[in-house]
């Protein structure tokens, strides 16, 4: 795959980005780096232990192995398609600053939107209201356009995100009917996922084009 500007496709992509950055202020940017937090993996294991030990054990188990799955699948995908980041494609796009620190290895998919699908898509089938889908929507659609806002990631990025997170809640949720719930099949998909994991590990080491900061950031 052409991944420069010479590709039509990126090049529209980076040029979005660009239309986005003219609307950026300082006050904005604040705002932006905190929804964009709202991906981070820390709010899923503290609402994920929360729900086992005061809500509903069951549902925080299976809560917890969606997150694994998606996680694992995001950074599989991000090996197999080594999409760089924005300002790498385009040398003269600017970023907020602040967020390059958490913007670290590929591009594709985005690790926070893909976080805050799977955390907040999640939620609804426990809350099972309908302003509970609403909310869920709101949130995860406004990380997505954070992680845009703050240049580090494009549309394909985050809608590619997005998309897996559906796919790993709607599959996982008919696996668990299937082979029911219980230590043997938190086992079973527990261990699928860690073998996807250490497969990338060792495509990395073994495919050999991977920088240092990339195969640390893969570790």
């Amino acid at each position: 795959m052409n991944i420069t500007l010479e590709n039509p496709f990126f090049a529209w992509l980076i040029d979005m980005l660009k239309a986005i950055a003219e609307i950026r202020v300082p006050f904005l940017d604040s705002v932006m780096l905190f929804v964009s937090d709202l991906g981070l993996e820390t709010f899923f294991i503290v609402l994920g232990l929360a729900i086992v030990w005061c809500v509903d054990k069951k549902f925080g188990y299976r809560f917890f192995i969606v997150f694994l799955v998606g996680n694992y699948l995001n950074m599989a995908l991000k090996a197999v398609f080594r999409i760089p980041r924005p300002w790498v494609i385009d040398k003269d796009f600017k970023i907020v600053e602040a967020a390059r620190e958490g913007a670290t290895g590929w591009s594709f998919p985005s690790g926070h939107t893909q976080s805050a699908a799977l955390l907040y898509g999640s939620m609804p089938r426990l809350i099972k209201k309908t302003w509970s889908y609403i909310v869920a929507g709101v949130i995860i659609l406004s990380v997505a356009f954070s992680r845009m806002y703050l240049g580090v990631h494009t549309l394909l990025d985050v809608g590619a995100a997005i998309a897996v997170s559906v796919a790993v809640i709607i599959l996982t949720e008919l696996l668990f009917k299937r082979i029911g719930d219980g230590d043997r099949a938190y086992a079973v998909i527990s261990g699928v996922a860690t073998a996807v994991l250490l497969a990338r590990l060792v495509y990395l080491l073994v495919s050999g084009d991977a920088d240092a900061s990339q195969l640390k950031d893969a570790a």
